[in-house]
């Protein structure tokens, strides 16, 4: 094998890995997976449960902080301005939710970059519930990318799901569509944690099946073939 993805699969063996020098508990691939989900959904407002170690938080506070920096050349003649054209530079709010800072220095990054992080509970703080459920449905949100990756996906979904407007994204970590694909991912190195599955059954992690919240939801599942290879459910109501 080749030794750097040999080196690469011991980290994922162990649920931490380094995306250019923050720390995540996610396959690597998952940057170029969720890269392709921003180039084809322009969302107006990312909201993350479970910020941890923030490996994945900044990249998406830098993508919210790049989308309000326009481009500015010397010569306006250049081709390069036409980034401010595309959808990447339509300004974007990120949140990220957490009930402890597991690293200040990197909190403090995502405050830097104008990231939103909230230090509250997120599962049994009912008056943060109503926060997250009121910033989800309201038209001033936009579009909405809600990702589940605290404590307890499922009861992240049942919480916030139903505040999803219609053309909203939820995404669930920690996934895979049932036993078989489970063990394949374990098999194969793509993760070995799981807490989201699509229905209830016997075994691991029988509890965690969504398919009952999806349906009263209204919410369709989408891109199963890009992010069932990274463990993360993908929906769309």
């Amino acid at each position: 094998m080749n030794p750097l993805l040999q080196h690469e699969q011991s980290l994922i063996r162990g649920n931490f890995t380094s995306l250019f020098g923050g720390f995540a508990q996610q396959n690597p691939s998952v940057m170029v997976s969720f890269n392709r989900l921003l180039n084809a959904h322009s969302f107006d407002t990312i909201i993350e449960i479970g910020t941890h170690t923030a490996g994945l938080s900044l990249l998406f506070a830098l993508y919210a902080h790049l989308s309000r920096t326009p481009a500015i050349c010397a010569n306006s003649n250049e081709p390069s301005l036409f980034v401010n054209q595309t959808h990447h530079r339509r300004p974007k709010v990120f949140h990220t939710y957490d009930y402890v800072v597991r690293d200040e220095s990197v909190v403090n990054t995502l405050h830097l970059l104008g990231a939103r992080f909230h230090r509250e509970d997120t599962l049994t703080d009912q008056s943060v519930i109503d926060s997250i459920r009121s910033l989800i449905s309201n038209p001033r949100s936009g579009s909405v990318l809600l990702l589940c990756d605290g404590g307890n996906k499922k009861k992240e979904l049942e919480l916030y799901g139903e505040s999803l407007k219609r053309g909203d994204f939820v995404m669930l970590h920690d996934w895979a569509y049932d036993e078989a694909a489970f063990d394949r991912n374990r098999r194969e190195g793509i993760w070995f944690s799981w807490e989201s599955r699509w229905a209830d059954g016997t075994g691991e992690g029988q509890q965690f099946g969504i398919k009952d919240l999806c349906e009263q939801y209204g919410i369709q599942p989408v891109y199963a073939e890009e992010f069932d290879k990274v463990a993360w459910f993908c929906g769309r109501k």
